[in-house]
C-alpha cells in the first residue's frame, strides 16, 4: 500500500509540519511540547470550527483525568508562541464551549511543502515568535532549582548538582536575563517545591525544575519550566540519553530555555551557551564531582575536590574550567589554614594563569585570578581589572560581585562596595554570607548600628551562622560593650570549633575586661594551633593588642605580612587594628600591603 501523505498546514508566517511533528516560523523550528502540538494540530484540522474543551482534553489526555486548567495552560503557551497578526488572534476562545482556530489555513501536500521548505527563510527570523506581541509578561528573571536525584544512590548526587550548576552558568551569561546563582538555589535542594513561595523569596518570574534518573548507562532527565505567578507550566520535556551524552544535555536544556524565553541571542551568546569546555565525558564527570565537593566549602572536602579535578586534567590537560576550579580550591585552602599562603596561593595562581591561557573568555578564570591578585599579590589594580572582566563576561555570578565588593571595601571605597554587595544580594537574596558581609562593610565604615542590623538579620535566617556572631562580637567590642562581645564570641567559637581568628578576638576581649590570665591562656592555645597547622600571626596580634603588648602585636602583623597572609589585606580599614595606627611601624606595614 502506498504510504499515506501527511499534510503541511500554513497560516501566516507559520507552518505546521505533521510529518516531523514540529512548528516552523519562516523556516525556523520552534520548540513545542507534545501536548501543545496535539492541541494546535486538533485546532488547525478543525478548519475554523469550534473544538469543544472535552474533545480536546479527551484527544490530548486520553483515558486520563486532568483538570481543565491544564488545557487552559497549554492554550496560553500556544498564544504566547503564535502572538497576533494584524490584531487578529490565531486561537479564539468560545465562552463556555471551547476554542476555534480563527486564522486562514492553507493545506499543502508533502511534495509542495518540501519545495517550499527548501526556499531560504526570511531575514526577520522569529521576529514575532521571539519578540513579537504575546500574552503574559516577558520573562527577565528565573531560578534553576537543584535537579532532584530520582536514582536511589548517593553516587549520582554530583550529577544532579553538576547539571544544575552548568545550566545556571550557561544561562547567566545571557544579557537581559537575571539568573539566580547556585548559592541562591542550593538551599532548596531536597525540599518540597512551592513555586510561588520560592518565586517570592528569590523575586523571580519563572522557575526551572527537573529530575534525573540514571538506569545503567542511561540518563532520563525531565525538565519543567513554570510560571511563578500562577503555577502554570510553560513547557516540559524529557531527555533520554546515554551518560556519555552528558556534555550535550545541559547545552540542549540551556538552548531550549533561551528559545522558550524568546531571547534574541547574539552570535557570541549563542556560542557561549553551546560551548564545550571539554570533549571528554569522563573528564566532565570528574569536574562535576570536583565542583560537588568544592561547593561544600569545607577543608575536609577540598582535598576530595582536588583529587577529582586533577583526574579531569589528566584526561583532558586543556580543560580550562577545571584549572579555574583548581585555583579556587588552593585559594580556599590558603584562606582557611589548610596550606601556608606561600605554598597554596602560588598553586592557585599557576592554575588560574593556565585557565586564562586556554580560554581568556572564561569568567571563572578571571574571577579566580582576581582573588589571587587581591589576597596574595596585593596587586590592587590588576585585581580590579580581573574582577571587572569576570563581571563583564558573566554579570549574573553572585559570588564575583560579592568578592568584588570585599575588594572595594578593602580600599575604603565603601559606597561602591555596598552597591556591588546589593547586586550580589539581588542574585542571591537569602545568602547568609552576603547579608553578613553587608554588615561587615558597615562595620568597616564605623557605622555600628547598621552593622548590627545586618548581623541580626543573618541570625534570623540561620541562628547557627557563626560568621554573623563574629560580626556582632566585633561591633560590640568597638562599642566597648565587652560583656556582650564576649557572649557573642563564645557562641561563635563553639560553632567554628575554636577558629583561630575567633580565638584572637576572645583574647582581645579578655584583655579589655582586665582578665589577663584568661587572655594569656588563649594566647597559649593560639600558639598550640600554630604548631599543628598554619595560623596567621595577625590573629595572635589581636590577642597582644588586648593585653596591651603593642610591640609584640606589631611584630605579629609584620610576620603576617612576611607570610603573605590574606588577613593583612584589611589593614587599611579594620577597626580592631586602630590601636596600632599611631605607631610609626604601622605606616610601613601599610606600604608593604600596597596601601599608602
Amino acid at each position: 500500500m502506498p504510504q499515506q501523505v501527511k499534510p503541511f498546514y500554513e497560516f501566516g508566517p507559520f507552518r505546521l509540519d505533521t510529518h516531523e511533528r514540529r512548528l516552523l516560523y519562516n523556516g525556523e523550528s520552534i520548540f513545542l511540547t507534545s501536548k501543545a502540538y496535539e492541541i494546535l494540530l486538533a485546532l488547525v484540522q478543525s478548519k475554523g470550527n469550534v473544538v469543544e474543551k472535552d474533545q480536546l482534553m479527551n484527544k490530548v489526555w486520553p483515558n486520563t483525568f486532568v483538570n481543565e486548567a491544564n488545557l487552559t495552560q497549554q492554550i496560553f503557551v500556544l498564544r504566547r508562541i503564535l502572538g497576533t497578526d494584524e490584531r487578529q488572534q490565531y486561537i479564539e476562545t468560545i465562552p463556555r464551549r471551547g476554542y476555534r482556530f480563527a486564522y486562514t489555513i492553507k493545506e499543502l501536500e508533502e511534495e509542495h511543502a518540501e519545495a517550499r521548505a527548501e526556499s531560504p527563510p526570511q531575514s526577520a527570523v522569529a521576529a514575532a515568535a521571539l519578540t513579537g506581541p504575546a500574552e503574559g509578561p516577558t520573562i527577565t528573571s528565573l531560578a534553576v532549582l537543584p535537579l532532584t536525584n530520582a536514582t536511589d544512590s548517593a553516587n549520582t548526587e554530583y550529577l544532579t548538582d553538576g547539571i544544575t550548576e552548568s545550566i545556571i552558568s550557561n544561562l547567566s551569561q545571557l544579557n537581559g536575563l537575571r539568573v539566580m546563582s547556585w548559592g541562591a538555589v542550593a538551599r532548596y535542594k531536597g525540599k518540597e517545591i512551592d513555586v510561588k513561595e520560592i518565586g517570592r523569596e528569590l523575586r523571580v518570574q519563572a522557575i526551572l525544575t527537573g529530575k534525573v534518573l540514571q538506569i545503567s548507562d542511561r540518563l532520563i532527565i525531565r525538565m519543567e519550566f513554570v510560571d511563578v505567578e500562577n503555577g502554570w507550566q510553560y513547557w516540559g520535556t524529557q531527555y533520554n540519553r546515554k551518560v556519555s551524552d552528558l556534555l550535550t544535555i545541559q547545552e540542549d536544556i540551556s538552548w531550549e530555555v533561551s528559545e522558550r524565553l524568546r531571547l534574541k541571542l547574539s552570535e557570541e551568546e549563542k556560542e557561549r551557551i553551546t560551548k564545550r569546555h571539554t570533549e571528554s565525558p569522563e573528564a566532565y564527570q570528574h569536574y562535576l564531582k570536583g565542583l560537588y565537593f568544592l561547593n561544600k566549602r569545607s577543608l575536609q572536602w577540598i582535598n576530595r575536590a582536588i583529587e577529582h579535578i586533577e583526574e579531569a586534567l589528566k584526561i583532558d590537560p586543556n580543560y580550562a574550567k577545571s584549572y579555574a576550579a583548581l585555583a579556587d580550591c588552593y585559594s580556599l585552602c590558603s584562606c582557611h589554614s589548610g596550606l601556608r599562603p606561600r605554598d597554596g596561593f602560588p598553586k592557585a595562581k599557576a592554575a588560574a594563569l593556565k585557565a586564562l591561557s586556554l580560554d581568556d573568555n572564561l569568567a571563572e578564570a578571571h574571577a579566580s585570578m582576581a582573588l589571587v591578585r587581591m589576597l596574595y599579590d596585593w596587586d590592587w589594580t590588576s585585581a580590579e581589572n580581573e574582577f571587572k572582566h569576570a563581571i563583564a563576561l558573566n554579570p549574573n555570578h553572585a559570588m564575583t560581585h560579592h568578592w568584588y565588593s570585599t575588594f572595594l571595601a578593602r580600599l575604603a571605597r565603601f559606597d561602591e562596595s555596598l552597591a556591588e554587595m546589593k547586586l550580589a544580594q539581588t542574585l542571591d537574596p537569602l545568602s547568609l554570607i552576603i547579608t553578613t558581609n553587608q554588615g561587615i562593610v558597615f562595620y568597616f565604615m564605623r557605622n555600628y548600628e547598621r552593622a548590627l542590623e545586618y548581623g541580626n538579620e543573618a541570625l534570623e535566617l540561620d541562628p547557627n551562622f557563626g560568621v554573623a556572631y563574629g560580626l556582632l562580637c566585633a561591633v560590640h567590642m568597638q562599642k566597648e560593650m565587652y560583656a556582650e562581645a564576649l557572649e557573642y564570641c563564645q557562641i561563635g567559637l563553639s560553632l567554628s570549633k575554636r577558629d583561630p581568628e575567633a580565638l584572637g578576638f576572645l583574647a582581645m576581649i579578655y584583655g579589655k575586661l582586665g582578665e589577663k590570665t584568661k587572655a594569656y591562656e588563649v594566647i597559649d592555645e593560639l600558639k598550640e594551633h600554630g604548631q599543628r597547622k598554619y595560623v596567621s600571626p595577625l590573629y595572635l596580634g589581636l590577642a597582644y593588642i588586648g593585653v596591651d603588648e603593642i610591640e609584640k602585636a606589631l611584630d605579629c602583623v609584620q610576620r603576617a605580612c612576611d607570610d603573605r597572609s590574606h588577613a593583612v589585606t584589611y589593614l587599611k580599614i579594620a577597626p580592631f587594628l586602630d590601636r596600632l595606627r599611631p605607631e610609626p611601624q604601622f605606616d610601613e606595614l601599610m606600604k608593604c600591603v600596597g596601601f599608602s
